[in-house]
């Protein structure tokens, strides 16, 4: 938020300052009560239809996202049942600030659907260096 819009919003920017702090501090808390000295097992990805959306533990909403279980330090679920669902920034802050996730991220973690499918349609089609030294091979074997 510029300086312009905070004293239009009738908001001095130190008090502008001071809110976005405590909002901060607030997010910390609530991420260290859920994740501080425990283990979560990512149980599935969730990607929801449109219109349809999940709630964080956080309050936020969202149709991407990973069911979570908590788990002991051996990866054996914990009872009473802990599940819930959080989207990827939190997974990701979680394992890299709290090394939460029991096995880590999953292979595939960050990467588009567009950049995973590319991925996969490389691996079906040989490469040009592939095609070459099987023509070689093959022009050897008949001479």
């Amino acid at each position: 938020m510029s300086e312009a819009q905070v004293e239009e919003a009738g908001t001095t920017p130190a008090e502008a300052h001071t809110r976005g702090q405590s909002l901060l501090d607030t997010r910390n808390r609530k991420m260290g009560e859920l994740f501080s000295g425990k283990h979560y097992k990512i149980q599935k990805e969730v990607h929801l239809e449109q219109g349809q959306v999940f709630k964080t533990p956080f309050g936020h909403k969202g149709r991407h996202g990973f069911v979570l279980v908590e788990v002991d330090e051996s990866g054996s679920q914990v009872e009473p049942k802990n599940t819930f669902i959080v989207g990827a920034s939190v997974l990701k802050f979680a394992h890299e600030e709290y090394q939460a996730i029991y096995g880590g991220l999953p292979e595939n973690f960050g990467k588009s659907a567009r950049q995973l499918k590319a991925e996969e349609k490389a691996a079906e089609t040989p490469s040009a260096e592939a095609e070459r030294e099987e023509s070689e091979l093959a022009d050897a074997a008949t001479a």
